[in-house]
């Protein structure tokens, strides 16, 4: 079982441009990036979030790959690619949310090569980890969860972020510290 990346997998949560955790993303990759960066948000959807950025003056790129975000993407700034493919070379920073959750066994590693080849100072990527009983709930759905340790076994480069818990890691590895005057919110 995959997911299509149709009408019916984006909720009406995810079309409200006022959803909440769109603007706490945004502030929060603020704070971990140089000033005149160059950002990409892998697996975007409508791109709210990039709009979010790119209203706080981030110059950011989104990419999905799904047809139905691309007709409603909220910003021109948005561009239809397979993360397995594209070409970031001129990516100061990565960053996906959920992404490698919505993927199949059989595309997730060509995306990690993919990642793993840019040399971009960082690799951030926040994977969405329930607990297992919403593990399980979204595994029904098609979603494929996988623990930190399958992601980092596949991008020992990459930084991952515990969805909901905040917990971190892969940092020792990169060593990020919060961006100079730049203060945490």
């Amino acid at each position: 079982m995959s997911l299509e990346f149709d009408e019916r997998f984006f909720t009406e949560e995810i079309r409200d441009e006022d959803f909440p955790h769109y603007l706490e993303r945004a502030k929060w990759i603020d704070n971990y990036i140089e000033p005149d960066s160059i950002v990409y948000i892998l697996g975007c959807g409508f791109g709210y979030l990039v709009k979010h950025l790119r209203d706080l003056g981030v110059n950011t790129f989104g990419v999905d790959i799904g047809d139905y975000a691309n007709q409603n993407k909220k910003s021109d700034y948005i561009f239809k690619e397979c993360v397995a493919t594209i070409n970031l070379t001129n990516a100061d920073y990565i960053f996906s949310w959920n992404m490698l959750d919505c993927l199949d066994e059989t595309i997730a590693p060509k995306i990690a090569t993919n990642l793993n080849k840019h040399s971009v100072p960082q690799i951030h990527i926040v994977c969405c980890l329930e607990d297992v009983k919403s593990a399980q709930s979204f595994l029904e759905q098609g979603y494929f969860i996988k623990s930190i340790q399958y992601w980092q076994n596949l991008m020992p480069n990459a930084m991952f972020v515990e969805y909901n818990t905040e917990k971190v890691y892969g940092v020792d590895s990169l060593k990020i510290p919060l961006s100079a005057g730049k203060v945490s919110d």
